[in-house]
């Protein structure tokens, strides 16, 4: 065999396994609906009607203002249906979400769900891996999704201490019985930002555990109260299991089943999407860097999540996204956008040109 053979031999194959990673959606694949029915089983099994109530009912939906419901029924397809929340902050400072959620973790008294696209190994990132530590020596059970791809520079000795601490770790990326299920899973990652505390309290949206996050850069969070805490829950339990980890007790253990709705009037509807998120105006921000994705539409509907406006994004990550029905939120956070601005100028045309190797990078983008 001559030398050319052995070169077009090896570059076909190399081709041929980027192909298999990156080039097929394997999330359309029956082993991929398989990993993801676990969650579905177990509802169908137990099928408790105050569960089905509090995850299913499209009550609230027929509170959306009308030219919206459209968009809340397509988005129930995907996702959950529209719920109340008793309570929500957005957060645009990461040392205020970092306060909230300690004092939240330090106040939990039965379970924490975490999952992130990236936990650090910084000075903020360790006290809250200690305090989690500390829960779970306490009693209360702490459940931890490690997106170990995202994480492979973080040392395996990191997370292997909080297992011995008695928190519960799986790896997003578990290693099944076939390798080569596992390789053809590789490029699909858990982007999420998910927190579950007791039942009751979530937290979602762009930050991860960082002090990029805490202390630097510009983004968006939401802590809620109420029903759509439930929602979160549902989308954090299906990932758990999806990465091989296990449940012990009932599901309606999970929730807190307390429905709002015979008080609804005075809470926000709420709208939990898991994997999915037109002439416009484009502006350039300077300052620290904007990790933010929100959107406010015609000052009623706001929405915050994990989603960016990218090809991973949209058919390869794992997402997650809060949208708002509800006039003052959708306000509040125009303020928010409006108060960003100042810093901000409009893309000019040769801005927006890309260069050669712009554009080479933006193919490469959606392997990386």
């Amino acid at each position: 065999m001559s030398a050319w053979s052995i070169i077009l031999i090896v570059c076909l194959s190399v081709v041929l396994l980027f192909w298999l990673v990156f080039g097929i959606n394997w999330r359309s694949s029956r082993n991929y609906k398989r990993r993801h029915h676990q969650l579905q089983s177990m509802m169908q099994a137990e099928n408790t009607e105050a569960l089905q109530s509090l995850l299913f009912s499209d009550e609230a939906a027929m509170r959306v203002e009308q030219r919206f419901r459209p968009l809340a029924t397509l988005l129930a397809k995907n996702g959950r249906p529209a719920v109340s929340t008793s309570g929500q902050e957005i957060i645009t400072s990461g040392a205020r979400k970092y306060e909230l959620l300690m004092t939240d973790l330090l106040n939990a008294r039965e379970s924490i769900h975490m999952e992130y696209f990236h936990f650090g190994i910084d000075k903020s990132s360790r006290r809250i891996r200690r305090l989690l530590m500390a829960k779970a020596k306490a009693g209360v059970k702490v459940r931890f999704i490690n997106e170990n791809i995202a994480n492979f520079p973080v040392p395996y000795f990191y997370f292997r201490l909080m297992k011995r601490a008695g928190v519960e770790v799986v790896n997003f990326s578990h290693t099944p019985l076939s390798p080569i299920r596992f390789l053809l899973t590789l490029s699909y990652r858990d982007h999420r930002k998910i927190v579950v505390i007791d039942n009751r309290i979530g937290y979602t949206g762009g930050m991860n555990i960082n002090e990029h996050y805490f202390r630097q850069w510009r983004d968006t969070h939401v802590r809620l109260t109420g029903d759509a805490v439930g929602s979160l829950q549902y989308a954090f339990l299906d990932s758990w299991l999806a990465s091989g980890g296990r449940l012990q007790s009932a599901l309606n253990t999970f929730f807190h089943i307390d429905k709002l709705s015979d008080e609804f009037h005075s809470h926000t509807l709420t709208q939990i999407t898991p994997d999915d998120p037109t002439s416009a105006k484009l502006f350039l921000r300077s300052g620290e860097f904007m990790h933010s994705k929100t959107i406010v539409c015609d000052d009623y509907l706001f929405c915050v999540g994990s989603t960016n406006l990218d090809y991973r994004s949209f058919g390869i990550d794992y997402e997650i996204n809060t949208f708002f029905y509800d006039w003052d939120i959708a306000l509040q956070q125009k303020q928010i956008f409006e108060a960003d601005l100042p810093i901000c100028h409009p893309l000019t045309v040769s801005e927006a040109h890309a260069t050669r190797f712009q554009r080479f990078m933006h193919h490469l983008a959606p392997i990386v």
